[in-house]
């Protein structure tokens, strides 16, 4: 359902939008979930190569300052990947030192790696690397792949050392 007050919305916004970028398409409708709420949509070609944060930078620019005081500057763009930025950062970081750990003074003797240790250790790569994966999917490209990248090693150091020791290698 189009009505006169979307068409005005679409009519406003494209007013200062051509200015820039006259090829843009703007669309609003009223959200399915809530229909007291409106969305509007930036279809543009140049957006295709962008990230989520990237659009909305650039968008926020074309508004003009008044209009986006009075009905944007409360609302944050919300990214959807942030919380999985933030596990595939942590991942990134705990693969590695696990991997190190038996080679430091701080473990203590009685957690030394045995060979359920070993296999703990190759489990939290390929956790880490799992948790990059999905990160990369989600769209957190560069947190997905400093994740994945950085728990190869861990996979397959303390893999290859769990796979030659349950072999009876090392006897």
């Amino acid at each position: 359902m189009h009505d006169s007050r979307l068409a005005k919305i679409e009519s406003d916004v494209r007013g200062f939008v051509r200015a820039s970028n006259p090829e843009m398409t703007i669309r609003a409708e009223y959200w399915a979930k809530d229909r007291s709420r409106i969305a509007l949509f930036f279809i543009d070609e140049r957006f295709r190569t962008l990230y989520r944060r990237q659009r909305f930078h650039y968008l926020a620019h074309l508004i003009p300052k008044d209009d986006y005081d009075s009905m944007l500057a409360d609302k944050k763009e919300r990214s959807g990947t942030t919380r999985i930025t933030l596990a595939a950062g942590i991942a990134a970081l705990v693969g590695p030192a696990c991997a190190v750990l038996p080679y430091t003074d701080y473990l203590p003797p009685r957690l030394s790696p045995d060979l359920a240790g070993v296999w703990l250790l190759a489990a939290i790569g390929a956790i880490g690397i799992g948790i990059g994966v999905f990160a990369f999917r989600k769209g957190s490209k560069v947190a997905g792949t400093i994740c994945v990248l950085t728990n190869i090693p861990v996979l397959a150091y303390w893999g290859f050392i769990a796979v030659f020791i349950s072999l009876g290698g090392g006897r």
